[in-house]
């Protein structure tokens, strides 16, 4: 899991999150990294918080989920945040 300060910011009711996911960067034999990224708006900014698995273990009530155009991530998104 992340610091526990930025479990307690994503465990905040209305939280934005940004999903990214990378290639280019990704050690064999992986395909692909996911990132996480969830706004703190004391400083106007997103940090990086977790990487995909460790969200199975979080609840949030997030208030908007921004993520590119890549139609996998979208499903799981999709999944992992049903009625977001």
């Amino acid at each position: 899991m992340g610091h526990p300060d930025l479990t307690r910011l994503l465990t905040h009711p209305g939280v934005s999150i940004f999903i990214d996911g990378t290639f280019s960067t990704t050690l064999k034999p992986f395909k692909q990294t996911i990132t996480v990224k969830c706004h703190d708006p004391s400083y106007d900014v997103y940090i990086t918080w977790a990487y995909w698995h460790c969200l199975e273990k979080l609840k949030m009530t997030t208030a908007s989920i921004t993520c590119d155009f890549d139609t996998a991530l979208i499903n799981a998104v999709r999944n992992q945040f049903q009625g977001t």
